[in-house]
């Protein structure tokens, strides 16, 4: 073979100087250029959009969200988690993204004297972190609760903490969705700490599930008395309870209702907001509008003393109340208005307890906390006064204001803008992220902001801003990528494992740029971002935001959008729903093409003779290619030899009065094509035959060989699009040609609102799993065997529910690489897996080993062993095989458990084993401690946590760094009682699991 320098077309490329030796571009050195934040902060506020979507993926078959069906669920999840075995050994672990953060509604200061440094905060699907050293680390602190959806947090008087779940201004229940997102909560919770200071949490009441009322189902706010350790006000979803033992066993707390208008009539309703004056006789409550004033004459003895109505009354979507610390005759109401905008109605300041109100923020000017695209002071609202100086208020909601009160002229001020939405980075010291929930003052100087993105910290009184998020991995992920993993160069043992996640109101998150911090990702994109791909060829990242907007991203700095003529005057508005909905698809060496490339001889000594192999580039990515020239040539002679690496994207389009259409371009990851040419492949109109798309897309899968694309629908129907690798221009692909040869094809469905998780075998596009959102109902999980070959309405669907609870919302679905009886799926409550889906026996689902219990949205497995085909097998995937998971709430997960697992298919190559790590535990069982052996192929640090048969970590033994070779660490289970447990080991990017017995 000649190796040999070639032109393509008249831009001259890098040579392949050898087999072995193959460039593979500045993968690790991307460019990343700073976001404007500008874009996030004018795309982002779209609360009630997302509110809309999670109710879609919540609700039932009759269109609610039953409080029943939740709490059926919930239970039925413990049960299993105390009866199965963890799923395949699969062990999964944290990737981050660190110091990014989430939604987070709850945030407080730990109470107790000398812990001024301890704080809590609570997010509204990842649960409850503490930090011991003012927010500069988290640590998650709520394992073994029911649920992660945190509405507020509380501390008594002698320091017991209390947990209420269900944040309620994310959206309330069962009403529609433009009011309900379905994070229902399970109740009130109370730190308990034994006598050896293990610390867990107790759920003192909850919902019952029967009533669609239930105030339990979400707790918005609570507040102590300042010096009753009995006593706590709890703000719930229909009204104030109080309990006045809270500290009694759990199966004695009692709890009862306030705000009593007269004889046994309450006012009900979402409490907006409460305040406690500093000897806790008196009470500030919104609820409803309104502003009730209590007095606390202790015990139960609590009555109204007046109702102020606010001007407003009957418009009022949220009120947010600020007790002055040190003058509790100074209060304050930020109000945000109702209708058409929740923008600011007024903010009002009292300096004689309620008694009278002067208007100090008044709406309808330049000043608005909570307006952006949209106003949603209902979504966001939120005040604080400076424990030193009454006249000092910060209100907060989209953006961050301060009202100063003049020295000279009392109950006059001016407001000022103490941080914005965006700015020049993350790291801007203007910059607090959009969508404020809670303001805390530590001191005078100190001041903390709970936000959609997580936690920022002043320490200047407001001048400028930190984000402190280090630890803090809360972010809601809708979608997850992973690119192909390298080795940085031959004599590192740093690995790149990048992956790629769209968020709520957090962007598009790419991780893995900094191979020292692999925890640490890059905002590529702002807004809300959904589907994402990564083209590991072409070294790009596809991103999107709401509506159908798209654009790709060359080494991960400034991106555009890739439309043609047709796209960008369908797309001028809105061209798509909420969630954008694409995929992507690629080969470096398809098994046929249509496509060619024009090489010419760089050669001036020999003649390349006819037969000889040539190694010439793809402009997809510069694919290496190999192919026998059909004549001789001489320098300057030119051939054209078949282009193999071929790339596929589908788009979806159908937003609010349009019809459902899939576009398809060849050329999205052509950066040599300046204008991609789409075609249309299917939509609902005459031209789509045999079956045109009648319903709205939710999900879209590529077969493997990119031939087929697979569909998901609203209304639970599976759709396959045939014969894209016989198209190869818009007379052969575009459905509109008389000479189109793609069809469309309706393969069947089932009783389901939306096909959530869609997987087509890597190895046979005949079976597939796909499974569906909602709670209620029976079946959430399915497959089939002939989805590839079957016609219309011939899908032979099998349920494999197998053991796994009827009624539990199924987002996501994959079938393994290396067998498709392995299947993964992603639920409401972490994940679970089977190894036998098509084995036609019993389906058994088992829990994963290390995850939270939070909705897990999106997964992908990495299935790419070489980077270009097996002609490339000098540059091997890393992490062939790794799982990932973009879960909505708890960041980015990822488990090794299939990395180098043999394939069950002979005629697939098998992954190359290197040394690997060798973990056993004996003698098993172990009565009160034993031996852990260690093989190590190299020196590392080793962690490993042992965890009950509930996936609950009950600790972690840090060995430091051990020496390659042979190691034994002893360990102590004197304090277990009997029972399995399970030892996850982990050194560098390997795990290792192994299950022993405790015998007393």
């Amino acid at each position: 073979m000649k190796r040999l320098y070639y032109a393509i077309g008249t831009v001259c490329m890098l040579v392949i100087l050898g087999v072995g030796i193959l460039s593979v571009g500045s993968y690790f050195e991307p460019v990343y250029q700073e976001k404007n934040y500008s874009s996030m902060y004018n795309a982002s506020q779209r609360a009630d959009l997302s509110a809309q979507y999670h109710f879609m993926m919540r609700k039932n078959l009759n269109g609610v969200i039953d409080q029943q069906e939740v709490f059926a669920a919930r239970r039925a999840i413990e049960n299993i988690s105390t009866q199965k075995n963890a799923a395949n050994n699969l062990y999964w672990y944290e990737l981050g993204p660190n110091f990014v953060g989430g939604r987070s509604r709850a945030l407080i200061q730990d109470n107790q004297p000398g812990s001024e440094s301890v704080l809590y905060v609570g997010s509204v699907a990842g649960g409850v972190f503490v930090s011991f050293n003012g927010g500069e680390l988290w640590y998650g602190y709520s394992s073994n609760m029911t649920t992660l959806n945190i509405g507020d947090l509380a501390q008594t008087a002698n320091g017991t903490l209390f947990v209420g779940t269900g944040p309620g201004h994310d959206g309330g229940l069962g009403g529609g969705p433009s009011s309900s997102n379905g994070f229902m909560g399970d109740g009130l919770f109370r730190r308990e700490v034994d006598v050896n200071g293990n610390h867990t949490f107790t759920r003192l009441i909850g919902p019952n599930g029967k009533n669609p009322s239930d105030q339990w189902a979400t707790i918005n706010r609570m507040m102590p008395h300042p010096t009753d350790p009995n006593k706590l006000y709890i703000g719930t979803g229909n009204g104030l309870m109080v309990t006045t033992n809270a500290l009694a066993s759990s199966s004695e707390v009692a709890f009862f209702k306030t705000l009593e208008v007269s004889p046994g009539v309450f006012v009900s309703g979402a409490i907006d907001d409460i305040q406690i004056s500093n000897d806790g006789s008196t009470i500030f409550v919104a609820i409803g509008g309104r502003i009730y004033k209590l007095n606390d004459a202790g015990g139960s003895n609590i009555s109204i003393t007046s109702t102020i109505d606010l001007p407003g009354i009957g418009n009022v979507a949220r009120i947010a109340l600020a007790l002055a610390p040190s003058d509790n005759n100074v209060i304050y109401a930020a109000i945000a208005a109702t209708g058409a905008s929740d923008c600011v109605y007024g903010i009002y300041q009292s300096k004689d307890g309620g008694d009278n109100w002067n208007l100090i923020g008044p709406g309808g000017g330049s000043f608005d906390p909570y307006i952006s695209l949209a106003c949603q002071g209902g979504w966001d609202n939120c005040a604080a006064v400076s424990p030193t100086d009454p006249g000092k208020l910060i209100v907060g909601g989209v953006g961050l204001y301060q009202w100063t009160e003049s020295k000279t002229a009392p109950g006059t001020g001016g407001w000022d803008r103490i941080a914005l939405q965006f700015g020049g980075s993350l790291v801007d010291t203007n910059y607090v992220h959009a969508d404020k929930h809670r303001i805390l003052f530590t001191d005078s100087n100190t001041i903390y902001i709970a936000s959609d993105g997580g936690v920022g910290k002043s320490l200047d009184g407001g001048k400028t801003w930190g984000q402190n998020n280090n630890g803090y991995n809360v972010t809601q992920f809708y979608s997850i990528d992973a690119a192909f993993g390298f080795n940085f160069d031959s004599l590192s043992t740093l690995v790149s494992q990048q992956v790629i996640g769209g968020t709520q109101d957090n962007g598009t998150q790419l991780l893995g740029l900094n191979p020292t911090r692999p925890d640490i990702s890059f905002d590529i994109r702002g807004g809300d971002g959904f589907d994402c791909n990564f083209s590991n060829l072409a070294n790009l990242a596809f991103t999107s935001v709401y509506f159908g907007a798209i654009e790709r991203t060359t080494r991960f700095g400034a991106g555009g959008s890739f439309f043609d003529a047709e796209l960008n005057e369908l797309c001028m508005d809105d061209c798509g729903p909420f969630y954008t909905r694409f995929t992507y698809w690629e080969t470096p060496d398809a098994s046929q093409t249509f496509d060619s490339i024009k090489i010419f001889s760089r050669d001036t000594v020999n003649t390349i003779l006819a037969g000889d192999t040539v190694i010439y580039q793809s402009p997809l990515g510069d694919v290496p290619m190999y192919w026998p020239t059909p004549k001789d040539l001489n320098f300057g002679d030119s051939v054209m030899l078949p282009d193999f690496a071929q790339s596929k994207f589908a788009f979806a389009t159908g937003a609010s009065g349009q019809a459902t259409r899939i576009y398809l371009t060849r050329d999205a990851a052509n950066l040599n094509i300046t204008n991609p040419e789409w075609d249309l492949v299917a939509d609902n109109g005459a031209n789509t035959y045999p079956n045109p798309i009648t319903q709205n897309v939710f999900k879209m899968v590529f077969s493997s060989d990119g031939n087929q694309l697979f569909l998901g629908t609203t209304g639970g129907s599976i759709y396959r699009i045939d014969n894209l690798n016989q198209g190869f221009d818009s007379l052969t692909l575009d459905i509109r040609s008389p000479q189109s040869v793609v069809t469309c094809t309706r393969l069947g469905g089932v009783s389901a609102n939306y096909i959530s998780g869609l997987s087509v075998d890597p190895n046979d596009p005949n079976n597939i799993v796909f499974t569906a959102p909602g709670y209620g109902g029976t079946q959430k999980i399915w497959r089939a065997t002939n989805a590839a070959t079957c016609g219309t309405n011939e899908l032979n669907t099998l349920p494999i529910q197998g053991d796994f609870p009827q009624g539990v919302p199924v987002y996501s679905c994959l079938i393994a690489d290396h067998d498709e009886n392995t299947v993964i799926i992603g639920t409401e409550f972490g994940i679970y897996a089977t190894d036998g889906a098509f084995s036609g026996g019993q389906v058994i689902w088992s829990p994963a080993i290390g995850m939270s219990k939070v909705a897990v949205y999106d997964m992908v497995q990495q299935t790419n062993q070489y980077l270009y085909g097996n002609k490339s097998p000098e540059i091997e995937n890393v992490h062939y095989r790794k799982v990932y998971a973009g879960t909505h709430g708890r960041g980015f997960w990822a488990t090794s458990g299939l990395v180098g697992i043999d394939d069950d298919k002979n005629d697939k190559p098998v992954v190359k084993k290197e040394a690997q790590i060798q973990f056993k535990i004996y003698p098993n069982p172990v009565n009160t401690g034993g031996f852990m052996e260690i093989v190590l192929p190299s020196d590392s640090r080793v962690l490993v946590d042992i965890y009950d048969l509930n996936g609950k970590k009950i600790s972690t033994i840090e060995s430091g760094v051990l020496l390659k070779g042979k190691n034994k660490l002893q360990f102590d289970v004197s304090s277990l009682p009997s029972g399995t447990y399970i030892a996850a080991l982990k050194s560098g990017d390997e795990l290792k699991v192994s299950k022993f017995v405790v015998l007393k």
